[in-house]
């Protein structure tokens, strides 16, 4: 539009970022460019010449239509993008381009706003940071040195997930960027692979750099990935876990989210053809991560198979509240357990990065809220001792058990047997043997129980109950799957540990 508009000779430019200077008082400021300004709110690009507004003109442009399709199973709808010939009045074709572009001015804010904060936040990095910006490569297509015809068609052909990133960390006066890839056979790009292939780097980082407590995250903005309710409720429930006291989630504009990420996917898809074409057959993801691993890259790699994947979607809470719009958020912050704040940009001006209130910061609350310290380490020797000074009980998900009293009888537990941790009812409880009559359930998978057709009860000493918690609650459509509270089954694997 802005190139036709050109070719009358009613603009002098078909730089969008020129004609924006136009119509707002400045370009740096959110509240002109979101159109809150009382000043530039209704200004409109200045046209240079005179003209019929009632003559007819012609331009091209890209439309979205739906159109039906004829398949074996019936008819079907689908969506289709063109580019197509519009022929419309002038006048109308200038409010067109004039509703369009105020935005455009929103979006073109964005864009800048979110590079600069991306810039600023690397290079202001403080020892105890560490800044993460993760992005999924296309999905590898295994192949081999040789193939028969027959390969080449249907599903012979294995594919290998690559989450690719590179995190910044402070040593000295200077920031050093690592580079990283987990390689996985799963085909999940949703939250519950995310945090699963998230979940090796995050180890490494509190291992070797332990001075580091605040996290920041950078990502594009899909909404099947990144940009969604499940991934703000496991952010906001796992950086703790780890070992992290506070974090922020920032997301680039829509469309421009390609980064150093991408760069890191790119090089070990090269590499990985040219081992290929050394007689290196890969045809699976795990060939492809062991014909990789002794390449001598800078790159950190990492496994991680689709069981582990599939075991994390198991307990994956069943509902989560939708955060409020979700598609116009480009920050968002966790300094407590279960909580987040968020906002339409990011800022970093406080010191600490985490506290400044810019840009009018909402609040939100998931309904499984609990307040989590995990900066005292939990020594595993000791576990009485912990549940007498824990930090981490809350009597609404987790109570630590000191002394056996009739009024436990009735209600549940986690017990620990043969070192693993199992949910169970009290029956009966006899102080003076300091021990109790539970029944325990079985375990098919991690966080996930049911009720055995044979009861089985036995006693438990005080010491191997490791706390009550509320009743474990139904998941799955057979009827007979259980979930213990994430919040208590977290901090209980925590503890085993």
């Amino acid at each position: 539009m802005a190139q036709k508009l050109h070719q009358m000779h009613l603009i002098d430019t078909t730089n969008l970022e020129l004609l924006v200077t136009k119509c707002c008082c400045s370009t740096a400021s959110k509240h002109c460019m979101y159109g809150l300004c009382e000043m530039c709110k209704n200004m409109h690009i200045p046209l240079i010449a005179d003209v019929d507004l009632k003559e007819p003109i012609a331009y091209k442009q890209w439309m979205v239509s739906t159109e039906e399709k004829k398949k074996k199973s019936g008819t079907v709808w689908v969506k289709m993008t063109k580019k197509e010939n519009v022929l419309e009045p002038l006048e109308k074709f200038i409010v067109k381009f004039n509703e369009m572009i105020i935005k455009f001015k929103k979006h073109f804010f964005n864009i800048n706003h979110q590079f600069l904060q991306y810039r600023y936040l690397k290079g202001s990095l403080g020892e105890n940071e560490c800044m993460i910006h993760i992005d999924f490569s296309e999905n590898f297509t295994c192949k081999y040195f040789k193939e028969i015809q027959s390969v080449h068609f249907g599903s012979s052909h294995s594919q290998a997930t690559l989450h690719n990133g590179l995190f910044y960390i402070r040593t000295g006066n200077e920031v050093k960027p690592v580079s990283f890839c987990t390689i996985s056979d799963s085909k999940q790009h949703d939250p519950n692979g995310i945090w699963t292939y998230l979940d090796p780097v995050l180890k490494l980082i509190k291992e070797q750099y332990f001075r580091v407590n605040i996290i920041h995250f950078f990502s594009d903005g899909p909404a099947t990935q990144y940009r969604q309710k499940l991934n703000f409720y496991y952010f906001c429930t796992k950086i703790q876990l780890y070992g992290f006291s506070a974090g922020t989630w920032n997301f680039s504009e829509a469309g421009h989210g390609k980064g150093a990420a991408d760069g890191v996917g790119g090089a070990l898809k090269r590499t990985a053809d040219k081992m290929a074409s050394l007689q290196y057959d890969i045809s699976t993801p795990k060939l492809l991560f062991d014909v990789l691993s002794p390449t001598k890259s800078n790159i950190l790699l990492f496994y991680v198979s689709a069981d582990v994947v599939s075991a994390t979607t198991a307990s994956a809470p069943l509902t989560v509240p939708v955060v409020p719009g979700t598609m116009n958020i480009h920050q968002v912050l966790c300094v407590r357990y279960g909580q987040i704040q968020y906002r339409d940009v990011s800022c970093f001006c406080s010191a600490d990065k985490i506290s400044c209130t810019c840009y009018e910061v909402k609040d939100f609350s998931f309904s499984e809220t609990c307040t989590v310290n995990t900066n005292d380490e939990i020594p595993s020797s000791d576990l009485t001792a912990n549940k007498k000074n824990s930090k981490h009980s809350d009597p609404d998900v987790w109570t630590p058990i000191t002394d056996l009293t009739s009024e436990l009888v009735g209600k549940f537990c986690i017990i620990r047997y043969d070192g693993k941790p199992f949910p169970g009812k009290i029956l009966r409880v006899e102080p003076d043997d300091d021990d109790a009559l539970i029944e325990c359930m079985s375990r098919i998978g991690d966080n996930r129980f049911f009720w055995p057709v044979f009861r089985d009860e036995a006693w438990y000493m005080c010491d191997d109950i490791l706390g009550v918690i509320p009743a474990p609650i139904l998941i799955g459509r057979s009827g007979r799957h259980h979930q213990v509270h994430p919040v208590a089954w977290e901090y209980v694997c925590k503890l085993l540990q």
